[in-house]
């Protein structure tokens, strides 16, 4: 089968969840070699998961593309790198002889891709259900909308996901294969020493926007945080998070830092528990990385991380303080809790590590070329 996966992700991600996710899927691919032959539509990109996994090399047009001069008449001309991976992806949707496309985002023009079947992964239908948060982001949706009902055939990362797509955009059931993520996780070694951080503190990872409920989850945890300290990995604070840490007394507490993949599987496994406090996900790689380095995870309530975390975590109700400030309570004041979880959180990944993705992935590629 010869599968073609397009620019748009290689584009926009130097690092990122989504460009991730499609090396993986290619790098396992890649052992089937007698069976799949690929192409990404890409002449040049700074992709760090692409070239870490031998997926890109840089070759003498790459380096002509990169040069100083040829760059800057290019971009006179308005021939930017993703202009002219948009145009070689494309070129070889016509004319590569293709089975399949796996476009890598939502940006494209179903009907251009339509020449040949297209699979689409669908990761999350957050912007659908909190409109209000993405009032900017109107043209994605219909974009978005548009791709997925084009599709031959969609995969969905979770059945939260799935039912989401079925029951906004009404999308057939039969149409989605709910395929897991499933990443190898590489032992890292890292050798920063974290010389101004707590013995014991809680950890929190990754954006903190609307939906992320970061700002609730801080309001409603503070008074806890001078028992047990809370970590942030990500961004610096905003003003209006600093004001929240201020007003509650906080600020000896809570901690902002930089982490590379290295540094942030440090911090889990350093932690005493992370916490996840999202309104809404479409998986939760989070939950899986604690797991790999023995923390314990502190969960939202919500269909998606019940899918994800089983038995292996607690829950609190993400809209609720009283809720949210009980449950941390409880993973302060009872320690048992805490050995009992760390257990149950190594058998739940064994769980995702056995599935057989990429045998999924090939009934999902199969089914689309037959439809």
């Amino acid at each position: 089968m010869r599968v073609l996966y397009d620019n748009q992700i290689f584009d926009s991600q130097i690092y990122g969840g989504i460009s991730k996710y499609f090396c993986e899927t290619i790098r396992k691919l890649l052992d089937l070699h007698n069976l799949y032959h690929f192409e990404i539509g890409i002449l040049n990109s700074k992709n760090a998961y692409l070239i870490d996994m031998g997926l890109f090399k840089p070759n003498l047009l790459s380096r002509l593309l990169n040069n100083h001069y040829v760059k800057r008449v290019l971009d006179k001309l308005g021939m930017t790198a993703k202009w002219l991976n948009q145009k070689y992806t494309l070129y070889l949707v016509k004319y590569g002889g293709f089975d399949l496309v796996h476009p890598t985002y939502y940006h494209f023009d179903p009907l251009l891709y339509k020449q040949t079947p297209y699979i689409l992964t669908v990761h999350d239908m957050i912007h659908e259900l909190y409109p209000e948060y993405f009032e900017e982001d109107t043209v994605i949706l219909e974009n978005k909308k548009k791709s997925i009902e084009g599709a031959s055939h969609i995969i969905s990362v979770s059945h939260a996901t799935k039912n989401d797509l079925v029951k906004v955009l009404g999308i057939d059931e039969s149409k989605i294969s709910v395929i897991h993520h499933s990443f190898d996780f590489p032992e890292y070694r890292s050798q920063k020493k974290w010389l101004n951080l707590p013995e014991d503190f809680f950890l929190f990872v990754g954006k903190r926007r609307n939906y992320k409920n970061f700002n609730f989850f801080l309001e409603s945890s503070a008074d806890l945080f001078k028992k047990t300290p809370l970590v942030v990995v990500g961004s610096p604070f905003t003003g209006e998070e600093d004001e929240i840490i201020q007003k509650n007394g906080i600020g000896d507490y809570v901690f902002q830092v930089s982490a590379d993949d290295a540094e942030l599987a440090s911090l889990y496994s350093k932690a005493y528990y992370f916490v996840f406090p999202s309104l809404a996900e479409g998986f939760g790689i989070p939950i899986l990385e604690a797991y790999h380095s023995n923390c314990p995870v502190i969960v939202s309530d919500i269909s998606v991380f019940r899918e994800v975390a089983d038995e292996a975590a607690l829950y609190f109700d993400p809209k609720s303080k009283e809720s949210i400030f009980s449950v941390m309570n409880e993973a302060i004041t009872n320690p048992s809790l805490r050995k009992n979880l760390v257990v149950k959180g190594m058998e739940r990944l064994e769980f995702f590590k056995n599935q057989d993705y990429i045998g999924m992935m090939q009934k999902a590629y199969k089914k689309t070329v037959d439809n």
